[in-house]
């Protein structure tokens, strides 16, 4: 490219990429090499590529970019990133398999950083490629660096003691990942005269202490000098280990620590104490007399556990970063967790060539993930690399004691595998330390405080479990996660898998599994939402917390107990729905149901959980025959109210289906029942659904006069009166702009899946008269009955109700233009769901504010909104929340005036006709397809859309919708519902 300057002068962009080059070869830092390498990522004269004098000059080029590379990596070993230095030289030669100065600072790079048999791996490779393709042997210079590297047999290589700068062994393997850490160890050494690093173990406290160590060391006039207490058994011998490393001389009369005492008083070194767990008093009692007698000595420990010496700051290692495999970020940036860059490294150690790629990635995400970033699990996967897959090594890790059984066979004895790194820990522990380690093995993820005394406590005092707790976090074996409530507790996954082997051979897995099992069931019947009676105060994400355990206890249930498993399952059937684990749930709910065929009436309360899962998830197939069977049940028992109740559900499930007549039948014959039985609660929720009917076909008196039934036979139902009333809304609001432009808005869930007693049962009715009130464009009267509705929740304390009400005041505010009133209450419902967990709700209220941006013009905006929806129902499988974020995405294209997008969103749209609970927006959608086709000339595909917008609303008997296909202007601004 050539640019003519402003002056005249001509600017060549391989001028600038000249200069950066010169930059960097000129001991420039690691920015400048990266930056001249960016420069040069464009082809050199792409149209010219194939003339002699533009190959000649890209080979010239070539060379000068392949010292940048060899200055970059010169630059990150002085920045200490020697990991990003290798990465750097294996790219390099990857280039070019030949290039000798690349290879051999390679080999430097990896002997100097403690991996010196896989520089001697480097020269043998190239060797072998030379001998094999030219006859020829690698370069004197480099024959030379290999027969200097296996001259030094020292494995692994320690710096030479010079009095200065101590000794410190070079690890096998660089350290990954830890950069944040070594700062903040650094900060906190140079605070205190004593660090300890704690951790589990396998966690890299070792290499993290002698990363900081060897950065420190300069800092000290006497150096840096590295004990390694993990072959001592004997506490009186830890002065002699300590003068030994530092080649002091001890009296043999039995002064040792005051001898030792006496020789560093005068010496200003960094003290390296690697594993101290196993003499932690002898430890803390020498450090004590360090710290008080030897002001120029700072001590570095590292220990399971604290050494609770005077003046000791503690740090605990934490695992390296992780991915989470659910939400996987692209390839190229998968790398920059930790974690995946140490997988990475050693399963190229392992098996040369290997590389993430889109195939592998979930599998190592997963493998990281599942590790919990445990350096040493993940180091013993990747070795098995070169015979097993990723996938293969990730569906191989519920078993990963097996899998990971054998490390490098260099290592030291006790840290050879993860297994005896966990042996190691469980001896260190006393009966009643691992009698309640073993036993928490039965919990999956987190667990609270209340589950472990209630669970691991037999046998062990109740009052007794959190000093264990306690005792066991000191020692590693147990993580502490803080809360805003409440702390909770997890095993990391290797270890409550080495934990779940104990309690197998203890015999008392059986009896902990039982209590584990009930434990979670009473808590998941707690925190039902639909209590028997008040209101339910818990939210979603309480249960969340423990959704490991709420599985495990359901397959155990459904194995040992399965009428109990389908009590557990009907007490999580609104959770599934408001987490988005609408598959996952039906699964669940199939697999209970299957367990436990009797007809009872907690199978019809499953069954009905079940029909909520499947209109979330698109499917209305099973809904007729669920209606069938819970009347069935009910058929049986000689409770009339019971069978009122079973008719009305049916006539609920038939309506959301679309079979209109026949829920009509079924509501007309739990009227009857409920008034033969004479109960009241029966018949207040017939008359709200008779409400919603009416809404559904614009019928706003009719809906108005429901309302009121309703609420007036709620005063006849006692307050101790179990949930009987499903919390159900009108779902769609239709309206028309001021040319006559009709819009169907998708503002609230049809069926939620709760059930409520009397006291919310009036909230909700309110909130539906609102409804009621908008189709005849009563706004004051909608305002007052929405606002009334959000007061009743709020002295209720239920923040469910609550944010529906708020929610549908905001809808009323902007369909009138009181757009700042709208978003105030719009975003206070948004505030509540979330806080709330519940993820469907959530997102109806973010679309509800797409709505308002719609209204407002800002159409870039709301589409924004919609699509970020859209995307957050199809994760979760719920096909009526999808579908109707392509039916605003396609408002949103008419109002753009893109025709074309509007025409393929709103025929995808139509497919609400299948969706249970969504029929009665169908013809609505077909009505706007038809006026937009007839916009764009296409009569006959428009008569045709008008058709089947004649028969839907004929079908439901929705006059409101006829009329409007028979009038040239639709129906005038204001008019609402759905």
């Amino acid at each position: 490219m050539v640019l003519l300057g402003p002056d005249g002068g001509v600017r060549v962009d391989l001028d600038r990429l000249d200069e950066a080059i010169r930059r960097a070869a000129s001991g420039g830092t690691a920015a400048d090499c990266r930056a001249a390498l960016v420069l040069a990522g464009a082809e050199l004269l792409p149209e010219d590529r194939y003339e002699t004098w533009v190959a000649e000059a890209a080979g010239a080029l070539e060379t000068r970019l392949t010292a940048v590379r060899l200055a970059l990596a010169e630059a990150l070993e002085r920045d200490h990133r020697t990991a990003e230095a290798v990465e750097v030289l294996r790219d390099l030669v990857a280039r070019d398999p030949l290039d000798e100065p690349g290879l051999r600072a390679l080999m430097r790079t990896l002997a100097e950083s403690g991996r010196r048999r896989e520089a001697l791996a480097v020269y043998e490779r190239l060797r072998d490629t030379l001998r094999r393709d030219t006859g020829a042997d690698p370069d004197p210079q480099t024959r030379r660096l290999y027969r200097t590297l296996l001259a030094d047999s020292v494995d692994p290589g320690e710096r030479p003691a010079d009095g200065r700068r101590g000794r410190l062994p070079a690890p096998a393997t660089g350290l990954v990942g830890r950069e944040r850490e070594i700062t903040e160890v650094r900060r906190l050494l140079g605070r205190g005269e004593l660090l300890t690093l704690t951790g589990a173990g396998g966690c890299g406290k070792t290499r993290l202490a002698l990363a900081v160590a060897d950065r420190c060391g300069d800092g000290f006039r006497d150096g840096a000098w590295f004990v390694d207490l993990s072959s001592l058994t004997e506490p009186d011998l830890v002065p002699e280990a300590v003068a030994a490393v530092l080649g002091l001389r001890l009296p043999p009369s039995g002064r040792a620590r005051e001898a030792l005492l006496e020789q560093l008083g005068g010496r200003r070194t960094l003290l390296v104490l690697d594993n101290c767990e196993h003499l932690v008093d002898a430890c803390a009692d020498l450090v004590a007399q360090i710290t008080a007698r030897c002001p120029g000595v700072a001590v570095l420990a590292t220990s399971r556990e604290p050494l609770r010496s005077y003046g000791e700051r503690t740090f605990r290692v934490p695992s390296l970063g992780l991915p989470d495999p659910r939400r996987l970020p692209p390839v190229g940036e998968l790398a920059r967790f930790a974690s995946v860059r140490l997988f990475l490294d050693r399963a190229a150690d392992a098996a040369p060539g290997f590389r993430l790629t889109a195939r592998n990635a979930a599998a190592v995400a997963q493998i990281c993930f599942r590790l919990d970033g445990m350096p040493l699990a993940l180091e013993l996967a990747a070795a098995r690399v070169h015979l097993l897959a990723p996938d293969q090594i990730a569906e191989r890790l519920d078993d990963a004691l097996a899998l990971l059984s054998r490390g490098s066979r260099h290592g030291a004895t006790r840290q050879q595998t993860l297994l005896a790194t966990l042996e190691w820990s469980h001896r260190l522990l006393d009966g009643e330390e691992q009698c309640l380690f073993r036993r928490l093995a039965v919990f999956a993820g987190g667990f609270s405080l209340a589950a472990a005394e209630d669970v691991c406590a037999d046998g062990v005092p109740a009052g007794s479990v959190l000093d264990l707790l306690g005792r066991l976090a000191d020692k590693s074996l147990v993580c502490v996660e803080p809360g805003p409530h409440e702390s909770r507790y997890r095993l990391l996954e290797t270890i409550r898998q080495y934990a779940a082997e104990l309690l197998r051979g203890s015999g008392e897995s059986t009896g902990v599994e039982t209590r584990h099992r009930q434990f979670y069931l009473r808590l998941a019947e707690a925190r039902d939402r639909e209590p028997a009676t008040g209101v339910a105060g818990a939210t979603a994400l309480e249960l969340e917390a423990d959704y490991g355990n709420l599985r495990a206890a359901l397959r155990s249930f459904l194995r040992h107990r399965p009428e109990s498993g389908l009590r557990l399952a009907v007490a999580l059937r609104s959770f599934w729905p408001e987490r988005g684990r609408l598959a996952e749930g039906r699964r669940w709910l199939d697999d209970a149901l299957a367990a436990a065929p009797e007809p009872t009436p907690q199978r019809a309360k499953a069954l009905m959980g079940r029909a909520v899962l499947a209109i979330r998830l698109g499917d209305g197939s099973p809904l007729e025959d669920i209606a069938a069977e819970i009347v069935g049940i009910q058929q049986r028992r000689p409770d009339r109210a019971a069978l009122a109740y079973a008719c009305y559900q049916q006539a609920i499930l038939l309506w959301m289906r679309g079979a209109w007549a026949r829920g009509r039948a079924a509501l007309d014959r739990a009227r009857a029942l409920a008034q033969e039985a004479g109960e009241p609660s029966v018949l207040a929720a017939v008359a709200h659904l008779d409400c919603v009917r009416a809404a559904c076909r614009g019928e706003g008196a009719t809906a108005r006069a429901a309302c009121a039934e309703s609420l007036r036979l709620l005063d006849d139902v006692t307050v101790a009166t179990g949930p009987f009333f499903p919390v159900m809304t009108p779902g769609y609001v239709v309206e028309a702009d001021g040319r006559g432009q009709v819009s169907v808005l998708f503002e609230e869930t049809v069926l939620s899946g709760r059930t409520v007693g009397p006291a919310r049962a009036r909230g909700y009715v309110l909130t539906t008269l609102a409804w009621a009130a908008r189709l005849e464009g009563d706004t004051d009267a909608a305002t007052d009955a929405a606002e009334s509705g959000a007061d009743c929740f709020r002295a209720l304390g239920d923040r469910h109700g609550e944010s529906m009400a708020l929610n549908v005041l905001g809808n009323i505010h902007r369909g009138t233009g009181g757009h700042d009133v709208a978003r105030k209450h719009l975003e206070a419902a948004l505030a509540m769901r979330r806080r709330l967990g519940d993820r469907r709700e959530e997102g109806i209220t973010l679309g509800c504010l797409g709505l308002l941006e719609l209204a407002t013009g800002d159409t870039g905006g709301a589409q924004a909104t919609f699509e970020t929806v859209l995307a957050d129902f199809q994760e979760a499988d719920d096909r009526p929340g999808a579908t109707n974020s392509l039916l605003h995405l396609g408002l949103v294209a008419r109002a753009a005036g893109d025709r074309d997008r509007a025409r393929a969103l709103f025929t995808r749209a139509r497919s609400l006709e299948q969706v249970a609970g969504s029929v009665p927006a169908a013809g609505w959608v077909e009505l706007m397809l038809a006026d937009l086709l007839r916009q764009r000339g296409e009569e006959d595909a428009a008569a045709a859309a008008a058709a089947r917008a004649e028969a839907q609303f004929t079908r439901l008997g929705d006059r409101r919708g006829l009329a409007a296909l028979r009038r040239p202007v639709p129906p005038p601004t204001g008019q609402s519902g759905c």
